[in-house]
């Protein structure tokens, strides 16, 4: 199974990376839980380091197998593009830090994402206080400028912190078959903001 190749490829890289921030082998407590929603296979990864837990994100890039996908034979090659906007997400304090790694024993295309969790999310779907607009615009400005989908309109892949900095935790990238270009749509439905009015009713 594919997921059994995220859970063994996360736990051995994550073992390395805080063995090598010092932590001894035996404090470094790996534990893996299901992914809640989303369309790529993933899992949760929580890791206790004496005392202390960290939370990761972990699943397979936009263009590899699906959840209802069990052949490790159905990823296809990722998306430089997916790639690229997490880092600058990462640079932008968008979302935690981020980590791309291999199966040792698969094909260098077979690429994982892991993302930190984020302290202190409230997410825009269960938000229970005031939207910071400011952050909701910057949100609303990366998605326009990056083209990306799956953000604005979907109100549990963004939100804000307590103190009401911006987060984005998911995303897709479209798939162009011709040069990247703005259409009409594009433009009228930033423009229009419809994403905002999706907001407002949902806290009606």
């Amino acid at each position: 199974m594919y997921n059994g190749i995220i859970l063994e490829t996360s736990e051995i890289y994550f073992t390395l990376i805080y063995a090598s921030k010092g932590y001894q082998l035996h404090n470094i407590l790996i534990d893996f839980e299901d992914k809640p929603d989303g369309v790529s296979q993933g899992r949760v990864c929580k890791i206790n380091l004496e005392g202390t837990e960290e939370l990761f994100f972990v699943k397979c890039h936009h263009n590899g197998p699906r959840p209802s996908q069990s052949q490790y034979s159905n990823s296809g090659a990722p998306d430089v593009r997916e790639l690229f906007v997490y880092k600058v997400f990462e640079l932008l304090n968008i979302l935690g830090n981020v980590y791309f790694f291999v199966p040792s024993n698969g094909r260098p295309w077979d690429l994982f994402i892991a993302t930190e969790g984020v302290k202190n999310l409230n997410l825009f779907g269960d938000l229970k206080k005031e939207v910071n607009l400011p952050a909701l615009a910057f949100i609303e400005l990366l998605q326009f400028v990056l083209q990306l989908r799956d953000v604005g309109t979907n109100l549990s892949n963004c939100g804000q912190t307590e103190d009401g900095k911006p987060v984005i935790v998911d995303f897709s990238i479209p798939d162009y078959q011709e040069d990247f270009v703005l259409n009409a749509e594009d433009i009228m439905a930033y423009l229009a903001a419809k994403e905002y009015s999706q907001l407002a009713r949902r806290q009606e």
